[in-house]
Protein backbone atom coordinates (compact mmCIF):
# COMPACT_ATOMS: atom_id res chain seq x y z
CA UNK A 1 0.00 0.00 0.00
CA UNK A 2 2.87 2.09 0.65
CA UNK A 3 4.20 2.10 -2.98
CA UNK A 4 0.66 2.46 -4.16
CA UNK A 5 0.60 6.02 -2.23
CA UNK A 6 4.17 7.29 -2.71
CA UNK A 7 3.17 6.71 -6.48
CA UNK A 8 -0.02 8.39 -6.20
CA UNK A 9 1.76 11.14 -5.16
CA UNK A 10 4.81 11.46 -7.37
CA UNK A 11 1.99 11.70 -10.31
CA UNK A 12 0.13 14.27 -8.26
CA UNK A 13 3.48 16.43 -8.39
CA UNK A 14 4.14 15.65 -11.86
CA UNK A 15 0.73 17.34 -12.86
CA UNK A 16 1.47 20.16 -10.57
CA UNK A 17 5.09 20.91 -12.10
CA UNK A 18 3.68 20.43 -16.10
CA UNK A 19 0.62 22.89 -15.38
CA UNK A 20 2.64 25.49 -15.21
CA UNK A 21 4.44 24.92 -18.75
CA UNK A 22 2.14 23.61 -20.68
CA UNK A 23 2.98 22.48 -24.47
CA UNK A 24 1.24 20.17 -26.71
CA UNK A 25 3.07 17.25 -25.53
CA UNK A 26 2.08 18.19 -21.88
CA UNK A 27 -1.37 18.73 -22.77
CA UNK A 28 -1.23 15.12 -24.31
CA UNK A 29 0.03 13.95 -21.29
CA UNK A 30 -2.27 15.76 -18.71
CA UNK A 31 -5.53 14.40 -20.90
CA UNK A 32 -4.39 10.85 -21.27
CA UNK A 33 -3.79 10.75 -17.68
CA UNK A 34 -6.90 12.24 -16.69
CA UNK A 35 -8.84 10.06 -18.97
CA UNK A 36 -7.77 6.68 -16.87
CA UNK A 37 -10.52 4.35 -16.75
CA UNK A 38 -9.10 2.03 -14.38
CA UNK A 39 -9.26 2.19 -10.86
CA UNK A 40 -6.10 2.11 -8.66
CA UNK A 41 -8.58 0.65 -5.65
CA UNK A 42 -10.25 -2.08 -6.88
CA UNK A 43 -8.18 -5.52 -6.95
CA UNK A 44 -4.68 -6.18 -8.31
CA UNK A 45 -5.66 -6.95 -11.91
CA UNK A 46 -7.20 -3.05 -12.29
CA UNK A 47 -4.03 -1.89 -10.05
CA UNK A 48 -1.79 -3.46 -12.90
CA UNK A 49 -3.88 -2.03 -15.90
CA UNK A 50 -4.11 1.24 -13.92
CA UNK A 51 0.01 1.58 -14.00
CA UNK A 52 -0.41 0.29 -17.64
CA UNK A 53 -2.16 3.32 -18.86
CA UNK A 54 -0.36 5.18 -16.99
CA UNK A 55 2.54 3.47 -18.60
CA UNK A 56 1.38 4.53 -21.98
CA UNK A 57 0.38 7.90 -21.59
CA UNK A 58 4.30 8.51 -20.74
CA UNK A 59 5.26 6.25 -24.04
CA UNK A 60 3.02 8.32 -26.26
CA UNK A 61 4.34 11.91 -24.88
CA UNK A 62 7.91 10.45 -24.77
CA UNK A 63 7.52 10.26 -28.50
CA UNK A 64 5.07 13.80 -29.00
CA UNK A 65 8.26 15.01 -27.72
CA UNK A 66 11.13 13.71 -30.34
CA UNK A 67 8.67 14.63 -32.85
CA UNK A 68 8.86 18.18 -31.65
Amino acid sequence: MKKKSLFIAIVTLFFISISSAMTPCTDILKECLESNPYSYDENLHEYHAYIGYINGCFGFADACIEQE
